[in-house]
């Protein structure tokens, strides 16, 4: 947007940034062309929840088959789930406001 003749003011209402962050991500890009510090490590969001179909099928086998569990015990179903070895899903990565946004994903009401 900078690049663009936008002013900054602008650039930071309509991003939601501070004149810090906007400052960094101008250093960050005369450096190395990208705005992420370090442009190998940016979020590429392949482990958003709409993505995770091993975490989206785990969710809804558990609310299937405990459908009356409260949000925090579907978490905690999902972690003890993800620390069997010989399970499906040992390499799933997850939160609480994961499996929350996943619920909301698929239809259910806050617990």
């Amino acid at each position: 947007m900078l690049s663009n003749g936008a002013e900054r003011s602008k650039v930071r209402s309509s991003i939601g940034v501070s004149r810090t962050q906007l400052r960094l991500w101008e250093q960050y890009y005369a450096d190395s062309g990208s705005v992420w510090c370090n442009a190998d490590r940016r979020n590429k969001h392949h482990d958003a929840c709409g993505y995770d179909r091993q975490l989206m099928d785990g969710l809804i086998y558990i609310v299937r088959n405990h459908p009356h569990a409260l949000l925090r015990e579907h978490a905690e179903m999902l972690k003890i789930m993800s620390k069997d070895p010989a399970g499906d899903m040992t390499r799933v990565r997850f939160s609480k406001s994961t499996v929350d946004r996943h619920l909301c994903h698929l239809g259910f009401s806050r617990k």
